[in-house]
């Protein structure tokens, strides 16, 4: 702040040396300009007295000599000082002699009117009344007041001439002060500033000395703070190469519960499956079992979250189906969503106290379907069965419940929907991610309604040529979004 001061009162100190710089050379050119006008003045008043006395001398002796040759000249010694006497009113107009230039024309003006009747008269050859009228006391009266009011003119040019001088010295001297004075202000300040910025420069060289040695610490501990980074970061590197090479051993474990596409192509006639989880492992399940009676039973699971967690709810969920169909039930679907209910929050809870470990559980759509009696049984829970038939998309809405959760009514019974099989009939189940997935221009999800359009344009394809343009259309909605769901679009012909 201080040198900010130091240099904002060099700059006031050089502004104001300049400003009398050029307050003085005003005044010299003011002072100039003033004796140059005094002194046109002074000339215009001495020629209109020397212009007078030539007329009236000229008069004078015209009139004693009886010369009109004389007379001839008058009317240009006039003309000559009404001129001489117009310029000096427009030289003294600003100044305070209209009073003494004002009698000086008037007194002229006597003088010219009776000039002017002697010169008539001499005209006319009367010349002895012209000589009696230039020597009349009514003219030398006219002539003593025009000589004493010239003088008076003059003496007031003078002493406004003097005043206006003293006046201007007065101001050159203040000038001259101010001058003096600014200077002085000038050369205080660069002095005061150069011990500031002496005093800056020491200071910088300490800070800078003090900077030095903060930097060769600093760099010492970043140079430690690196090899600690590079340390953690290799066993970071290490741990997640451990991570990574688990998760991709649980994607081989969670890929070898889905069914076996050789059993599939034995199973359908024609079949495609979309499956994409959103991360190496998920929460998504496409499940086929042969029961024992020789019923097929296909089921496409959306278990509560993705990743790890979700891949371990589809192991436990496989698990779960495994067993109903082994000890309880399989010729009906809506008893065995409800088994897997009952199941899954006996395993996820304490037995002893009732506590929940984890609230999960999944949607479900599950088909039993009879080729002996050409039909299938659809249940579902929070996932629909659509049906592709002559160029028209129905859908078979599965429970607005879910399983396994909580909260969830064990004593709930699931719906059985039977429908007639025939082989133009395609089937397609889909968890919630397909569905979901966010896209277009404000990112909204693709919706059933789109999706149900989707198959309605797809479904007289063959299933291979569907799988590829159910993927595409999706690729194309979600843009450069990334996927957020696990997605499984499981279709069938038979």
């Amino acid at each position: 702040m201080g040198f900010l001061n130091s240099v904002k009162a060099l700059y006031m100190a050089v502004a104001i040396l300049l400003l009398t710089i050029a307050l003085g050379l005003y005044v010299d050119l003011k002072n100039e300009e003033m004796h140059s006008r005094h002194l046109e003045v002074t000339t215009g008043l001495e020629r209109m007295i020397s212009l007078n006395q030539n007329l009236t001398n000229m008069l004078l002796i015209a009139a004693l000599e009886q010369n009109t040759l004389r007379t001839a000249s008058y009317a240009t010694l006039t003309n000559e000082l009404e001129t001489s006497i117009q310029t000096v009113v427009s030289l003294t107009e600003n100044q305070n002699l209209s009073q003494e230039i004002s009698a000086l024309s008037e007194g002229r003006l006597k003088l010219h009117r009776i000039e002017e009747q002697a010169l008539e008269l001499m005209r006319n050859d009367a010349w002895e009344q012209a000589r009696h009228l230039l020597s009349s006391e009514t003219y030398l009266l006219a002539r003593k007041t025009y000589e004493i009011d010239s003088e008076t003119a003059v003496g007031a040019v003078s002493g406004e001439l003097a005043a206006t001088g003293q006046r201007f010295r007065r101001i050159r001297t203040i000038s001259l002060s101010m001058r003096l004075g600014a200077l002085t202000l000038l050369v205080w300040v660069g002095v005061m500033f150069s011990r500031k910025t002496r005093a800056d420069l020491t200071e910088q060289i300490r800070l800078r000395e003090e900077l030095a040695e903060a930097n060769e610490v600093l760099e010492e501990r970043v140079q430690q703070r690196t090899a600690d980074l590079t340390s953690t970061n290799q066993q970071l590197e290490a741990s997640q190469a451990r991570i990574m090479e688990s998760l991709l051993y649980a994607r081989v474990i969670q890929a070898s519960i889905l069914p076996d596409p050789r059993l599939l192509d034995q199973y359908f006639a024609e079949w495609c499956v979309l499956y994409r989880p959103c991360d190496i492992v998920g929460g998504d399940l496409y499940w086929v079992r042969e029961a024992a009676d020789g019923g097929l039973l296909v089921a496409v699971l959306d278990c509560t979250g993705h990743g790890v967690p979700g891949a371990f709810m589809t192991m436990t969920v496989n698990s779960v189906l495994n067993h109903i169909v082994d000890t309880l039930c399989s010729d009906d679907p809506g008893r065995m969503i409800q088994e897997l209910n009952r199941l899954l929050q006996d395993t996820l809870r304490l037995r002893q106290t009732g506590e929940s470990l984890v609230d999960a559980g999944l949607d479900i759509g599950l088909c039993r379907i009879d080729k002996d009696r050409h039909h299938l049984t659809f249940a579902g829970a929070g996932i629909s069965l659509y049906l592709g038939q002559n160029g028209l998309i129905r859908e078979v809405k599965g429970e607005r419940k879910w399983v396994g959760y909580s909260g969830s009514d064990q004593r709930f019974v699931f719906k059985n929907n039977q429908i007639p099989m025939d082989s133009a009939t395609c089937w397609y189940m889909t968890t919630d991610g397909y569905l979901d997935e966010g896209g277009g221009q404000k990112g909204y999800g693709f919706g059933s309604a789109r999706f149900r359009e989707l198959l309605t344009q797809l479904h007289g394809l063959d299933l291979q040529r569907q799988q590829e343009n159910l993927a595409q259309t999706l690729d194309t909605w979600r843009g450069t979004r990334k996927q957020r769901d696990d997605i499984t679009v499981l279709a069938f012909r038979f």
